[in-house]
């Protein structure tokens, strides 16, 4: 089990409602479609908020920081900043209160959510659906969404400091990680691969949010892959990328949009698989771009 990534929110994404950050042990590729409908009937609803998690008591509720993309709590209308004042006519006063109420629904269930919005009391109702896997969750949140803008402290192979979007002009592969991590030792491995193979065509990026000290540790012992190891300042970038578990990779275009996500170990193929007709589009824009140039000189 690993530890948690953002100690001060708890994401309520099932009727479990544990802590959902956890490392990635991931072999096996999702359910083929047929079985879809069966896994979803077998899957806990989710609401899809990120709540304070340190709140115990409230009178006007427990406050909402953030709605996930295409989860319950969107579709319902629930914005950042409102307060959930009771869930099916039922007082919530803590997160604990609500996690509680929440385990007692069902997938297809319609909750109504009593809010606080600028000081004005609405009723909500939510259909309440399957917990989205791994994969899904994360891909709702930015597949398709241009990279956000980040800050990043570089450990290897300097030390500086260097923001996302200077990586830009090259497809860029993100990868977030932990050094207990252990699968993530052999995506490391893999990634440094990819490096050697296209060094002038691709940026890595290896993002950790562990202490700039345990990071270095671990660089001398085990060595420095060919590619760029950070720190996550504030752990924003796992906020941002809306990562919850080790290892997990993200493919970037040249432009840094996000054309791919790949939770777990076993999805090395896909990636490659994806970056190669990546570069393959790069190329022949550079190309294009490189033609239109040359017959506008003179």
């Amino acid at each position: 089990m690993s530890q948690p990534l953002f100690p001060r929110l708890l994401i309520i994404c099932s009727i479990l409602l544990a802590s959902p950050f956890t490392t990635s042990d991931l072999g096996a590729q999702p359910a083929p479609s047929q079985n879809a409908t069966q896994s979803n009937l077998q899957s806990p609803p989710w609401l899809g908020v990120l709540l304070e998690k340190n709140t115990l008591h409230a009178e006007n509720g427990v406050k909402i920081e953030r709605v996930m993309r295409k989860s319950p709590a969107e579709k319902a209308g629930i914005l950042p900043g409102d307060y959930v004042l009771k869930i099916n006519d039922q007082p919530v006063q803590s997160t604990g209160k609500l996690q509680m109420l929440m385990r007692g629904q069902a997938v297809g269930e319609t909750v109504t959510i009593s809010i606080l919005r600028n000081g004005k009391r609405l009723e909500l109702q939510a259909l309440l659906t399957p917990t989205p896997d791994e994969t899904q969750m994360i891909e709702n949140q930015v597949l398709h969404e241009f990279a956000p803008a980040l800050t990043l402290e570089i450990l290897s192979p300097e030390t500086r400091s260097l923001q996302l979007a200077q990586l830009k002009g090259r497809p860029t592969i993100i990868t977030f990680w932990a050094t207990w991590c252990v699968p993530c030792k052999t995506v490391a491995s893999e990634l440094a691969q990819l490096q050697t193979q296209y060094p002038q065509q691709i940026h890595i990026l290896s993002i950790s949010s562990e202490s700039r000290e345990t990071i270095s540790g671990f660089l001398k012992k085990n060595g420095a892959p060919a590619y760029f190891i950070a720190r996550d300042i504030g752990e924003a970038g796992h906020g941002a990328f809306a990562v919850r578990s080790y290892p997990v990779i993200f493919l970037l275009n040249a432009e840094h949009r996000i054309e791919g996500v790949y939770v777990g170990r076993n999805q090395q193929q896909q990636l490659k698989t994806h970056l190669k007709k990546l570069l393959a589009s790069t190329d022949s824009t550079s190309d294009s771009h490189e033609s239109k140039k040359q017959k506008a000189d003179p």
